[in-house]
């Protein structure tokens, strides 16, 4: 069994004061309703998890009855380890992705999936273009070569029991799913990523991304 799991439980505080980004309404859908769509009507993806605030779970449990709701963590790493405690027995992948990255495309999916036949991780990233430095106290410390340096996106994808595993032992706290089985001595592979996956931080973001999208339908 192969199950996605999209993760809206984060605060937003960067977007919008009064309102997280996930709910935003943009071209007449809330954010979180493309990813969970793309996810759902994947023919490879067989149950979604969507983890939710505690503030938001009646609401998203009535409105997104298709899928699975569960309350987050106050973390990151601590929601991603709840959806993994409420995966099925027969779980065998997993692909968690972040709900402010709104328009993750199918053919994305699919290679993960694909990918994951020979790998226990696997992550999309997209190769930088500008000159990267190391800065300390406002000064170039040292620049970094730009072609070992990656964007990474999600879905990030993994064996399930090994995921879990590496979930159980980790003690300290990571950002994301890909530092966790890092940490073990995993190597993730990286998959070519897209510029329609990017994340939604501030309302600019939102003109961005309407360049970008609605020049092609999904």
């Amino acid at each position: 069994m192969n199950v996605g799991i999209i993760l809206a439980a984060g605060s937003s505080s960067r977007f919008d004061k009064e309102k997280q980004k996930q709910f935003e309404v943009f071209q007449n859908k809330m954010l979180i309703e493309y990813s969970l769509e793309t996810f759902l009507n994947h023919p490879n993806i067989d149950k979604v998890i969507l983890v939710v605030s505690r503030d938001n779970f009646d609401f998203c449990s009535k409105m997104f009855k298709s899928c699975k709701v569960i309350k987050g963590g106050l973390t990151r790493q601590k929601s991603s380890h709840l959806a993994l405690q409420a995966c099925p027995e027969s779980t065998v992948n997993v692909l968690i992705h972040d709900a402010a990255r709104p328009f993750v495309e199918k053919g994305l999916i699919t290679k993960s999936l694909d990918q994951l036949k020979t790998n226990v991780a696997v992550c999309p990233g997209l190769p930088l273009a500008d000159t990267i430095a190391s800065v300390s106290n406002n000064k170039v410390s040292k620049i970094i070569d730009r072609e070992k340096v990656y964007r990474l996106q999600t879905p990030q994808s993994f064996n399930f029991k090994i995921l879990s595993k590496c979930h159980n032992m980790i003690d300290e706290s990571v950002t994301d799913d890909i530092s966790i089985v890092l940490h073990f001595g995993y190597v993730p592979k990286i998959i070519k990523g897209s510029d329609k996956n990017m994340k939604i931080t501030y309302k600019s973001d939102l003109k961005i991304i309407k360049s970008l999208i609605w020049k092609k339908k999904l």
